[in-house]
């Protein structure tokens, strides 16, 4: 009778380490996918120098970024970067954190000096896998500019299985285009 209840308790850890690992997988995989230095490497290999700038958005430019363009503002603090070979500008790259179901995603949009977007990178996804853009999905914004409608389920079609995902990566996207039509196309900074 010890031995059966024995391997009944032993069977049902079994089960439950089993699942748990199974249903946690997802969860092992999340990481960091490529440096924010190598993919400014790769976006501009071409570049003499690259300009790292911290954005601090004011009250009074978050009130005009959200009405203006529509964008929620989740951080007063925006990375840009500003590659340049000699006196040339070769083009731009907002970085943007936020958070899609309960964990964060890391996002690099790059812009080229006339204000189209290149491409967007996924620089850390740390919801499951599952859940992440794929490169076939991310490249449907390339040549797009702050003009076009860029909300999933309009000019992006939403993710199959992964609406929070578009929604949320499509929002960034046009976070990142707002800020360098507000800021560099309406050259308020140096």
């Amino acid at each position: 009778m010890g031995i059966k209840r024995f391997n009944s308790f032993y069977n049902a850890i079994t089960l439950w380490l089993f699942i748990i690992v199974f249903l946690s997988n997802s969860y092992l995989n999340a990481e960091v996918l490529i440096t924010k230095e190598k993919a400014l490497y790769v976006a501009f290999p071409d570049a003499e120098s690259i300009e790292d700038k911290a954005l601090i958005i004011t009250d009074k430019n978050a009130v005009e970024l959200q009405k203006k363009y529509k964008v929620s503002i989740p951080s007063r603090i925006i990375s840009l970067n500003i590659a340049r070979k000699g006196d040339n500008i070769l083009g731009y790259s907002v970085t943007d954190t936020h958070t899609l179901r309960t964990k964060s995603q890391t996002i690099m949009v790059f812009i080229n000096s006339d204000g189209q977007l290149n491409y967007v990178e996924i620089l850390a996804f740390y919801e499951p896998p599952e859940y992440k853009a794929s490169e076939r999905w991310l490249d449907l914004f390339r040549n797009k500019t702050i003009k076009d409608d860029l909300r999933a389920g309009h000019d992006i079609p939403n993710m199959s299985g992964a609406t929070i995902s578009s929604n949320g990566t499509s929002e960034a996207v046009r976070r990142a285009l707002a800020v360098y039509d507000y800021y560099i196309h309406g050259e308020k900074i140096n």
